[in-house]
């Protein structure tokens, strides 16, 4: 079995979509908002963690509140990815799921004030790097969502 993922295949297959393809791309499409809202607070907190000394332990409360909801939300937007076979988001969505699912079963997810000043940049920079995959992923699933509805529609 050979994988092509060229343009055509991708893009412009004739397949006609049903109702069920139409509902998991809107349910996908909500997951992966909700993940980039909440990476995106989490890296506003995080930048807001530099600017005062006594609202630290607030922001690092922030911070650490919306850490387990995003790892289940990513967690469940990849395993709906994977079991209906989106080869273009796994090797996006699964790197990410292996950190996250590594750092929630070694116990190093939850951020400390005086751990995060060395930590500071590290994190930052994590959480860049999945703010751009969550902005990718949310473009893909854009668009496939919307030729599955147009589909649905002819």
């Amino acid at each position: 079995m050979v994988l092509s993922l060229d343009f055509e295949t991708i893009f412009l297959s004739k397949q006609k979509c049903s109702l069920q393809d139409t509902i998991f791309w809107a349910i996908a499409f909500i997951i992966a908002i909700i993940c980039f809202l909440i990476l995106l607070i989490r890296l506003i907190n995080l930048g807001d963690f530099s600017n005062k000394l006594r609202e630290r332990a607030s922001h690092i409360d922030h911070i650490n509140q919306l850490i387990i909801p995003e790892y289940f939300a990513q967690m469940f937007l990849t395993l709906m990815i994977v079991l209906r076979l989106q080869y273009v988001l796994f090797p996006l969505l699964v790197p990410i799921l292996c950190y996250n699912g590594y750092r929630y079963f070694t116990n190093t997810y939850l951020l400390y004030p005086l751990k995060l000043f060395k930590e500071y940049q590290f994190h930052k920079s994590v959480g860049i790097a999945k703010l751009i995959i969550y902005i990718l992923s949310t473009i893909y699933i854009t668009i496939q969502g919307t030729l599955c509805f147009v589909k649905f529609l002819l």
